[in-house]
């Protein structure tokens, strides 16, 4: 268990961060009136939280509740939208590739290095065409499982 002087220590240097001053820049707009807090982003509920997803800029935050909120931390941000979409199959890349079906094809990386992920149209199975984009083999992946949900 920590003691009252770590604590301290530990507090000070928060609220020294970037994080920290973003934050308390935001609870004091609040207090003043000058931002209202919003419902969640995601489900709606009243009691939100702010999330910086930039902490140079202390009033721009998505509204989150504590599980959305606790949820964007935990997870990559394509994690997210594919749950927010309606996935609800692994993060692994064979699992991600087996919820795309007979429509994919394979991934490849372009020539600045980004990772796409092909699949066949529905109409004509020859062709094969780009139809997600990601910093990651599985986030392309991702993309392209929103793109045939028409998530995207």
């Amino acid at each position: 268990m920590k003691n009252a002087e770590t604590r301290n220590e530990e507090s000070r240097a928060y609220n020294k961060s970037e994080k920290g001053r973003a934050a308390q820049k935001l609870r004091d707009a609040i207090r003043q009136g000058k931002i209202t807090r919003q419902p969640c982003e995601v489900c709606g509920e009243s009691e939100a939280q702010g999330h910086h997803t930039d902490y140079s800029k202390p009033y721009d935050v998505k509204w989150l509740c504590a599980q959305h909120h606790r949820e964007e931390h935990l997870f990559e941000p394509w994690q997210n939208e594919l749950r927010r979409a309606g996935y609800e199959g692994g993060f692994e890349l064979s699992e991600l590739i087996e919820a795309c079906e007979k429509w994919f094809y394979g991934v490849s990386t372009d020539r600045e290095g980004r990772w796409m992920a092909l699949s066949y149209p529905k109409r004509r199975p020859r062709e094969i065409h780009k139809s997600g984009e990601g910093s990651s083999p599985s986030e392309a992946v991702a993309r392209l499982w929103l793109a045939l949900n028409k998530k995207i």
